[in-house]
């Protein structure tokens, strides 16, 4: 028995008789499965640079299972994108505009959000985002692309 695995021993169920290569190859199968659920979840959208191409990549898309939708150009799928992940952010900032307020008048912000649950249920309008810094891959740089071409008031 390996000793890094001795502490299972307590647990009601085997654990001590995994090897870590079986580990590693439990997660990686995981993370596999994770990532063909994920593909197959979303709606590929697609903006072809003209008719013929966007029909190839739908066909191509179908092919494999996967729901698609084809929009006018790649424009439309670029905006789409960077509005998407802009609208996080707003969301985001709007969190943290909400907590410093409930902060700074001594308001329970977990109660607060929790009405905006509630009504979000029923509405299906509010999703609930937590204040915290604005971050990822693609977010700030997506709102930077955004600012390039569009002179906005409310990207910054």
């Amino acid at each position: 028995m390996d000793l890094a695995f001795n502490i299972f021993n307590v647990f009601p169920f085997k654990l001590w008789s995994i090897r870590p290569a079986q580990v590693k190859e439990e997660i990686t199968e995981l993370l596999r499965a994770l990532a063909k659920w994920e593909l197959k979840r979303w709606t590929k959208y697609i903006g072809g640079v003209n008719a013929e191409a966007a029909e190839l990549a739908k066909e191509h898309f179908e092919k494999l299972g996967l729901k698609t939708k084809v929009l006018k150009s790649c424009i439309e799928t670029e905006l789409a994108k960077l509005f998407e992940t802009t609208y996080r952010a707003w969301m985001i900032a709007c969190f943290q505009e909400m907590h410093r307020i409930s902060r700074s008048l001594g308001a329970d912000f977990d109660g607060i959000v929790d009405f905006l649950e509630d009504t979000h249920r029923v509405r299906l309008d509010r999703p609930i985002m937590f204040p915290g810094v604005i971050s990822g891959h693609c977010i700030i740089p997506n709102a930077q692309l955004l600012m390039k071409s569009y002179d906005s008031e409310f990207v910054v």
